[in-house]
């Protein structure tokens, strides 16, 4: 944390820093936060995309740590590249970063900045010591304090840069079969009734009272997979997977019984 006479303005927190300015555009990056992102002869998936010319929709940075089994053979995180250079397709700047302690000054000074949209987390439950990690909480914090979005999907980032349409709690709810009497044509009525929505809501509240199961999907970045503590609201992403995708499953159809009949 920032500390007497360490502040971002201070001479103290700016010592002779070595940066990069190859990555985000306008954006001096400490070369102590960063890692390999070009690496010749790598796969393009394996490379950080170029950043998207003219004026980009703002910043988002891909938070991961150093160290760890779950890494590729660039000291990343399986996905930190795909994430980041999803994001820039979408019209953001973006970079992955490393958290560490040692440089927390600095990585709140980067991410707290003007243009930074939200950052997006690759950092698994274990990856850091109980004291570095409740230093990250707490910057997390600082950060959906200052209006920065901090979440584990992009796309919740680009929703709040304009660069995608708020997703509906009951993304993936309505699925077309001719075998259960739903239409398959285009001109088929869209849209999920309110009833529907409103069971959803109270399901929620219901499962709300008791802890998550664990986020599997999680596990190629967090191990072991993090749950949801008894009485955290649900996330979208727990929404998803702890109530629309169970019943998609057992139904094979997407919650049918809620939408409308058609002939």
């Amino acid at each position: 944390r920032l500390g007497p006479g360490r502040g971002p303005s201070s001479p103290l927190a700016r010592p002779m820093r070595r940066i990069r300015s190859d990555i985000i555009r306008g954006v001096a990056v400490p070369t102590v936060l960063t890692g390999t992102l070009y690496p010749p002869g790598a796969p393009l998936a394996k490379r950080l995309a170029p950043q998207p010319d003219g004026n980009a929709g703002g910043i988002v940075y891909v938070v991961e740590v150093r160290g760890g089994v779950h890494k590729d053979e660039y000291g990343h995180a399986p996905d930190a590249i795909a994430v980041a250079n999803e994001a820039i397709r979408a019209g953001l700047q973006a970079a992955p970063i490393y958290y560490s302690v040692s440089a927390h000054d600095v990585f709140s000074e980067l991410v707290h900045a003007a243009g930074v949209v939200g950052v997006v987390l690759r950092v698994g439950d274990g990856e850091l010591p109980p004291f570095s990690r409740a230093q990250l909480d707490e910057l997390l914090s600082s950060l959906r304090s200052a209006g920065k979005v901090v979440s584990a999907e992009l796309h919740d980032v680009l929703q709040a840069a304009g660069l995608a349409p708020p997703r509906a709690a009951t993304d993936g709810l309505r699925r077309h079969s001719s075998t259960r009497g739903l239409p398959t044509d285009d001109s088929a009525p869209r849209g999920v009734p309110l009833s529907v929505l409103q069971s959803l809501r109270d399901d929620a509240r219901a499962l709300q009272v008791v802890e998550g199961p664990p986020r599997e999907w999680r596990s190629k970045f967090e191990n072991p997979p993090s749950h949801r503590a008894a009485g955290e609201p649900l996330t979208t992403e727990d929404l998803r997977f702890e109530l629309v995708r169970p019943r998609t499953a057992a139904t094979e159809e997407a919650l049918f019984e809620g939408l409308p009949a058609h002939d």
